[in-house]
């Protein structure tokens, strides 16, 4: 090695790589998120059709 150079190594982008990791780590909870809740609503929205539908006595007035 010559000593009239000196070799430096630095890592540009640490700020850059925080907020890709950041990102990613985000992204995949929303989706997690996402999926549990349309998952609900679905079944929500199922649950208040079928009262509807179904929520009659005997002589076909509306139980409420």
């Amino acid at each position: 090695m010559n000593r009239r150079f000196v070799h430096i190594k630095r890592k540009v982008g640490k700020l850059d790589e925080m907020l890709s990791y950041a990102g990613g780590l985000f992204s995949i909870i929303i989706s997690f998120l996402a999926f549990f809740m349309n998952s609900y609503n679905e079944y929500k929205y199922e649950l208040i059709v079928a009262e509807g539908t179904f929520n009659e006595d005997h002589q076909e007035h509306s139980i409420k």
